[in-house]
């Protein structure tokens, strides 16, 4: 049973883009601030020599900047990693995956490897991309005092999750720090390939994700993996179905009645993967006779009978082909002797009927009527001490539509 899922920064939460340019931009702008008297081409030509290809991770870089001329470094740091801001874009999907995941009661959290970026600035970036609150645990190789492939940077963050390595899944581009460190302890892995493909020769992960939705349908579906897709419920068949339909990352969706005769615990995960797609952009063409997965999931709905489109429009525009698309429902103080029919006589007043001391007034336009209706009731003595306003469902207006007989065929 999988508790938690951790993933990667760098290329899998967020697409890092290499920028010769930014390169250059960033060291002019730090030097500038911190007043280092070192010529930017110059700088940035002993930069490549020293960091960019005689160092490595296990060297400090905030020695190295010194060891260039810089004295501030921090302050150089923080300007440079501003400037390098635009090489950096957030999976766009991220908050979608990590809400789908929490509201499955699945933890989540970040292990990465910090450097040259300390780990104070890339918490900042966690927060700026709206994360932080997504994130259960957030563990940093600067602040473990190892580097992935390690095993302590992922067992200390599953044991602030307090998740043992089996019941975990680790996602993360890396074949070597991500799959490779994850499989050491014992985690499930899975390599993104939604930003690049790591094809480092002899390390396997247990699954690919071809898109962050693939990573739903793995929770749900990874604790059965050696099992023949025969011995799957009807819900689990649908979600595989889904998962398969998913591989090749479609921008368009057809999807026709996937949630029929399926358990409430399937058609939920199913749904947080549907809803999560169209958050990406993604197109989907959807048929059902569940009304309020229309009303939840689409922004253009069809209405058909006997073969013909008898309406096409958004939810609202539908509610107006109604006669009445609101009820104002107002209860009176007292009933006695009052006649609801009193009130179509009112402009916008479409139907009036009192049941059980509630007074129910359909109007067409609810910003119109509702006034002219509390109005009336003012001036003709008749007390009231709440209201409220309902609408129509999709289904009221679906029966109005096509009547209410019943279809054989």
């Amino acid at each position: 049973m999988i508790q938690a899922v951790l993933f990667d920064w760098s290329n899998t939460l967020v697409e890092f883009t290499w920028d010769d340019e930014l390169l250059a931009a960033g060291h002019r702008a730090a030097l500038a601030a911190t007043a280092t008297a070192e010529e930017p081409a110059a700088f940035t030509a002993r930069y490549r020599e020293v960091v960019l290809n005689d160092a490595s991770p296990r060297d400090d870089y905030g020695d190295l900047l010194r060891e260039l001329g810089v004295e501030d470094v921090d302050r150089f740091i923080d300007v440079e990693h501003d400037v390098w801001r635009p090489a950096h874009a957030v999976l766009g999907s991220a908050q979608a995956l990590l809400d789908s995941l929490r509201g499955r009661g699945i933890r989540t959290g970040l292990v990465a490897n910090s450097w040259p970026e300390p780990a104070r600035l890339l918490r900042a970036d966690v927060e700026a991309y709206g994360l932080a609150d997504r994130l259960d645990v957030l563990v940093f190789s600067e602040e473990v005092g190892v580097r992935k492939p390690h095993p302590e940077i992922f067992l200390s963050a599953l044991q602030q999750l307090a998740v043992e390595p089996e019941n975990a899944l680790f996602v993360g581009d890396g074949l070597e720090t991500d799959v490779q460190g994850a499989a050491g302890v014992g985690m499930i892995t899975v390599q993104s390939l939604w930003f690049r493909a790591d094809d480092t020769p002899g390390i396997e992960p247990d699954f690919l994700a071809f898109t962050p939705m693939d990573v739903l349908n793995l929770v749900g579906l990874s604790d059965r993996a050696g099992d023949k897709v025969e011995t799957f419920s009807g819900g689990m068949k649908r979600r595989l179905n889904l998962a398969a339909a998913l591989l090749h990352d479609p921008q368009i969706l057809l999807l026709d009645e996937p949630t029929v005769g399926v358990d409430p615990q399937s058609r939920n995960a199913i749904f947080d993967n549907l809803e999560a797609l169209k958050k990406r952009g993604k197109t989907l063409i959807y048929t059902t006779h569940y009304m309020e997965e229309a009303e939840r999931l689409c922004d253009r709905i069809v209405i058909i009978d006997h073969g013909k489109m008898i309406a096409n429009d958004t939810l609202q525009g539908l509610h107006k082909l109604l006669p009445v698309t609101n009820v104002i429902a107002i209860d009176l103080d007292h009933t006695d002797s009052f006649k609801p029919e009193q009130m179509l006589a009112l402009p916008e007043v479409k139907s009036a009927e009192l049941v059980q001391g509630t007074l129910r007034v359909g109007v067409h336009d609810l910003s119109r009527g509702a006034p002219g209706v509390l109005r009336w009731l003012a001036d003709n003595g008749h007390s009231y001490h709440h209201v409220s306003s309902e609408q129509p469902d999709l289904e009221t207006v679906f029966l109005t539509l096509t009547g209410r007989s019943l279809r054989d065929s």
